[in-house]
């Protein structure tokens, strides 16, 4: 298995997966590129514990999507599960914009 760490290049933080809508075109693009330019058949990625708690139903089908998106391409994900160590401030109905100068500013 060859991989790496998976996080759509327009996603500021975990909290994508809450609007999973908007990047699964990237998903699609990415996965695809991962898999014949690089020969990844594995990522790993991490979901906050905030995701369950805001709709864990609809996290279930969404990672149900992704792992359909993987599985026609080949590949296969191991899912961090409820990575807990971020404060829990965010507002989930806000989309996270980065703050110039700050090192990583979506992440909590």
């Amino acid at each position: 298995m060859v991989g790496a760490m998976y996080c759509p290049w327009r996603a500021p933080n975990q909290l994508w997966w809450h609007n999973y809508s908007q990047y699964r075109s990237d998903v699609v693009r990415e996965v695809s590129a991962m898999r014949s330019v690089f020969g990844f058949t594995s990522i790993r990625v991490f979901l906050h514990d905030m995701l369950w708690d805001a709709n864990s139903t609809a996290l279930l089908d969404h990672m149900d999507d992704f792992l359909g998106i993987l599985h026609a391409s080949g590949m296969q994900a191991g899912f961090v599960f409820f990575d807990d160590c971020w404060q829990h401030n965010a507002d989930l109905s806000k989309p996270c914009v980065p703050t110039q100068g700050v090192h990583n500013g979506c992440w909590l």
